[in-house]
């Protein structure tokens, strides 16, 4: 008797009050439908077959590249050695080459053969009895570019210059002013690089 109570009174609560059914009908979560991923199609490419939209061009190949085109020597002495104004410094018979660009011309001059632009750099390391003396580039016999001074008896003297270069060209490192003497062993190095056409 008193389950049927229970019974009885459950049901009426349910067929009175209809919210009570509502809420556990939307508290029941949703289905969710299975759906398969899309197929690719067979026309789209592959990422190898797509080429780039911008075509590479060529690069031209720079001599510049190929190595550089260089001459080198030096200037010895078992003693120190006078250089009076107005001559040329002599370097020694060996030197180091690696273009037909140069030539020895004679033991104080170097001809360049190629048009172009060339570094020169001159070091001559100067004996503690030189007077203060100063250099200076002769291309073809004339004078051109800096004049640097020794300022201290037996310090470097540097020339360093970029000369162009439009037909074939003596080059010589003559002293200008008051004479130059060089210092025993290496005494001297000249070095020309060349830069560009």
């Amino acid at each position: 008797m008193k389950y049927l109570k229970f019974y009885l009174l459950t049901s009426l609560v349910l067929v009175t009050n209809p919210y009570l059914i509502a809420y556990e009908e939307e508290t029941t979560p949703p289905k969710v439908e299975e759906t398969e991923a899309p197929v690719p199609s067979e026309t789209t490419p592959a990422p190898d077959d797509i080429s780039p939209s911008i075509e590479e061009e060529d690069e031209e190949e720079c001599d510049c590249h190929k190595g550089t085109q260089h001459f080198y020597m030096t200037a010895s002495a078992a003693s120190p050695t006078e250089v009076d104004k107005e001559e040329a410094i002599t370097f020694d018979p060996n030197h180091i080459c690696s273009s037909d660009a140069y030539t020895r011309f004679s033991p104080e001059a170097v001809m360049i053969h190629e048009p172009g632009n060339y570094l020169v750099q001159f070091t001559g390391y100067s004996s503690i009895r030189s007077l203060l003396a100063a250099l200076q580039l002769r291309l073809n016999g004339e004078y051109t570019g800096p004049s640097p001074r020794l300022t201290v008896r037996g310090s470097p003297l540097l020339l360093q210059t970029v000369i162009t270069v439009t037909e074939p060209t003596l080059l010589e490192v003559v002293v200008t002013e008051n004479p130059l003497t060089l210092t025993t062993g290496c005494a001297a190095t000249l070095t020309i690089l060349k830069l560009s056409h």
